[in-house]
């Protein structure tokens, strides 16, 4: 129907056909029906984008989760460890400096 025209409609010998084509025309030629079309069209690309949006944000938020809750094991790993080894200072010192607590994750294979 999207490729019909006059000529192929009034050939066919199904009347149902030929008054299918007659309504898709005037659907076409319809000024209103275009703009309701553009506007549904419009409405559900902005929905695909909110859609998008909130996914995102949905996902970011959990992997931030996650990366927490690998973090406070991480730590709490580190601090048992250097607890055992009587590694006091060295404790003190990593709940401090970032980077120090990182060199030991490392040094512990964490």
């Amino acid at each position: 129907m999207e490729n019909s025209t006059d000529e192929t409609a009034e050939m066919c010998r199904s009347e149902k056909v030929r008054e299918l084509h007659r309504r898709v025309s005037e659907v076409k030629a319809s000024e209103e029906f275009g703009v309701k079309y553009m506007q549904a069209w419009e409405e559900k690309i902005y929905e695909r984008m909110e859609g998008k949006e909130e996914g995102l944000a949905e996902g970011m938020e959990k992997g931030m989760e996650k990366g927490r809750e690998l973090g406070e094991k991480r730590v709490s790993a580190l601090t048992q460890c250097l607890l055992k080894a009587k590694r006091y200072d060295d404790l003190e010192r990593a709940a401090a400096d970032g980077e120090y607590r990182e060199r030991l994750c490392r040094e512990y294979g964490l």
